[in-house]
């Protein structure tokens, strides 16, 4: 078994929907990113690739490459899973906390665990997603974007 920690961060200002675990919340600010700016799946992508040691997702898909501008993170995580299975590793569980003031998240948990099971190719129950706020404090305190901290479990294919 392997384990990996990822953690990503977007501000508020983005031109497009606000995308957070492959969802669009609706009527949100986007955040601000070279791709859709999903920090949750950013995250996970991160923490899978770790586990894997397989670096991490700005060497995947840099932001100086104009073919991942507007990027869907879904295929971008997509892709980590086939390179992470490709290497002789599945991915075991995969466990994430939202970090944000708003908006309130609680109504969308379980579709987000659905879609990132979805992408990851596991079942719900080897998803999980929470969020919690800052009470105020620091930047994500004020509202001024959104972070995640995820973690992976990987094991190796049999």
């Amino acid at each position: 078994m392997r384990v990996g920690i990822g953690f990503d961060l977007h501000r508020f200002g983005g031109d497009g929907p606000l995308m957070l675990a492959g969802i669009e919340i609706p009527s949100e600010p986007g955040l601000l990113g070279h791709s859709d700016a999903d920090c949750v799946l950013h995250a996970l992508a991160d923490a899978i690739l770790g586990a894997a040691a397989l670096g991490d997702i700005g060497q995947h898909f840099p932001d100086t490459d104009p073919r991942f501008k507007g990027a869907d993170s879904a295929e971008l995580l997509a892709k980590v899973r086939k390179l992470v299975e490709a290497e002789g590793f599945r991915i075991g569980n995969v466990d994430c906390t939202i970090l944000a003031e708003a908006p309130r998240l609680a109504p969308y948990r379980e579709v987000m665990r659905s879609r990132i099971a979805e992408i990851l190719g596991v079942s719900d129950g080897s998803v999980g997603v929470k969020a919690t706020t800052f009470e105020g404090l620091g930047a994500l305190g004020r509202r001024e974007g959104i972070a995640c901290q995820a973690v992976a479990l990987l094991r190796e294919s049999v």
